[in-house]
């Protein structure tokens, strides 16, 4: 039915972050690098010749959403260029994927959302950059749930999971350096940064 096969847009570069989820992943991993595959849909999953692929720097702070938003407009361009030179009289050769190094990502759960303060403060920084929107990032402080929205790492000793207050900053001691929330959202309530959920939590979490 299709002569010149099906094109698939895949958000990394194949044969990195093959599967479900490669967005996320590349944010997980702490990359600075990633971008767009085009390519043609086999029978494996994400293993088809190789059309054409662009690369994306990220930024440090990138978040998934913005992220997306990103690739998406990059996908846009290569797919604009890639397919009048594919349905051309004569078109290109797909190329295979070789040379990198394969990597693959999975669905995430509800489970991956629950913050691990065992881990070091960089992975979970990058954690809830990267799981903003779903599973989210979630703790227990001051009896409540809440969601970690944006925080940022620095040096920090203590137990995991044990925090100190200042009079601006909450920092959550981690296996590696702390983590200094920035931006939270309680259970039923709106996002606020720390500052006012210092105002209004500060004595249940001196307790």
């Amino acid at each position: 039915y299709f002569p010149l096969g099906i094109i698939n847009s895949h958000f990394s570069v194949l044969p990195q972050w093959r599967g479900a989820d490669p967005i996320t992943f590349a944010i997980l991993s702490g990359q600075k690098v990633t971008g767009v595959s085009l390519m043609l849909v086999v029978e494996k999953m994400d293993e088809g010749p190789l059309l054409s692929f662009g690369e994306l720097v990220l930024r440090d702070d990138i978040t998934t959403p913005e992220l997306t938003d990103e690739l998406i407009a990059l996908s846009h361009r290569l797919l604009v260029r890639k397919i009048p030179q594919r349905v051309s009289p004569t078109p290109g050769e797909a190329q295979s994927i070789t040379g990198r190094e394969v990597s693959y990502s999975r669905k995430l759960t509800k489970a991956d959302g629950i913050i691990d303060w065992n881990k070091p403060a960089i992975e979970i920084e990058r954690e809830i950059r990267a799981f903003i929107g779903w599973p989210g990032s979630k703790t227990e402080l001051a009896g409540k749930e809440v969601l970690i929205t944006k925080a940022h790492v620095l040096p920090y000793d203590g137990q995991p999971g044990s925090f100190k207050i200042t009079k601006s900053e909450l920092i959550v001691a981690t296996s590696k350096d702390g983590l200094s929330l920035d931006m939270i959202k309680p259970s039923g309530k709106s996002e606020m940064n720390i500052q006012s959920f210092l105002a209004g939590y500060r004595r249940q979490l001196e307790k």
